[in-house]
């Protein structure tokens, strides 16, 4: 998970980046993750926004298997490469239409695994949460 102070969540990176790009496979997400965690610098050399530490690809995976346990991510294709046919088939991710405001995205390990816990904490809680940022980085990046 990114470490920092207000560092975005991996899942919330996650639903970003595949609301911007769309059906992306695992590594795909991985590497726009690592880009958007580093440090953004203005021409001049100024930090304009700290780096975060970006999240491991096994921590990326895992939460992409959580997510689809619970229903916020589904699996949308199987690409097998012609040239390598002993090689496991590329699985490609999508969002689920109507899912991306679910309150599960705020800590999905705690909505699959503590259901009643993750239900007291989220209870009274609104999302302040603006991914505005966020989705303008990723667009930027994918130029």
């Amino acid at each position: 998970m990114p470490k920092g102070w207000s560092s975005p969540g991996t899942a919330y990176m996650i639903r970003d980046i595949l609301k911007v790009i769309g059906p992306a496979y695992v590594k795909h997400i991985h590497n726009r993750c690592v880009e958007f965690c580093r440090p953004l610098r203005s021409a001049t050399g100024t930090e304009l926004r700290p780096g975060y530490t970006p999240p491991s690809y096994k921590s990326v995976q895992n939460m992409i298997y959580t997510l689809r346990k619970l229903g916020l991510v589904v699996l949308d294709k199987e690409v097998k490469d012609p040239a390598n046919p002993h090689r496991f088939p590329r699985r490609y991710y999508r969002l689920v239409p109507g899912k991306e405001g679910d309150m599960a995205w705020r800590n999905p390990i705690d909505a699959h695994y503590y259901p009643d816990v993750f239900a007291r904490k989220t209870e009274f809680r609104i999302d302040y949460l603006t991914s505005a940022d966020w989705l303008d980085r990723i667009r930027r990046l994918q130029r």
